[in-house]
């Protein structure tokens, strides 16, 4: 987001900013072309909907395990200044890792920023769904672009859990967190 967030001065502020539709916020980023935007969020969408349909659950976890994706949660240390990633997958063997050292952090932030809803989605549980659903996201998925799969990869986890924002919130958080204190 760039410019668009370094604006913002809350963590309310960028809450609401995030919850405008994903093409939106895709489209500051600049990266892509409003068609390749729109093809992208499709395709996501449309993959969502359909595990949803089939398996009857929003539960990314859920999922995953359905396909034999085994879910590892453990903490990963990085030096200072270093970006920590929520997660990552594998295909051989499959498996989904979340980071709860970075989840950790983030349920920090969020908790003493949010209240109410908003404070729902900032536990380290919600954290993990939003995170497994991303990573499951690029293990069904092969995107030769990694940038256009990120990007698709967030619209999946906001559809698949009918989140009211998008989660490159927590990536934006993520990358400063000393802004947001």
């Amino acid at each position: 987001m760039g410019s668009a967030t370094e604006q913002l001065t809350t963590l309310a502020q960028l809450l609401q900013a995030f919850g405008d539709a994903d093409e939106m916020l895709f489209e500051q980023r600049g990266e892509f072309s409003s068609a390749r935007i729109a093809e992208l969020c499709r395709t996501a969408r449309a993959l969502a909907h359909r595990l949803h349909a089939h398996y009857g659950t929003r539960q990314a976890a859920e999922i995953a395990q359905a396909y034999g994706v085994a879910i590892v949660r453990e903490r990963w240390h990085t030096g200072a200044g270093r970006i920590s990633y929520l997660g990552e997958c594998t295909r051989q063997p499959p498996c989904i890792r979340v980071n709860l050292a970075a989840l950790e952090r983030l349920v920090e932030l969020g908790q003493s920023e949010w209240g109410g809803e908003q404070r729902e989605w900032f536990s380290t549980e919600r954290l993990a769904e939003v995170v497994i659903a991303h990573e499951l996201y690029h293990f069904l998925s092969h995107h030769a672009v990694a940038r256009a799969a990120e990007l698709a990869a967030h619209v999946f986890a906001r559809d698949l859990l009918a989140l009211p924002f998008s989660p490159l919130l927590f990536e934006t958080v993520l990358q400063n967190p000393a802004r947001w204190q």
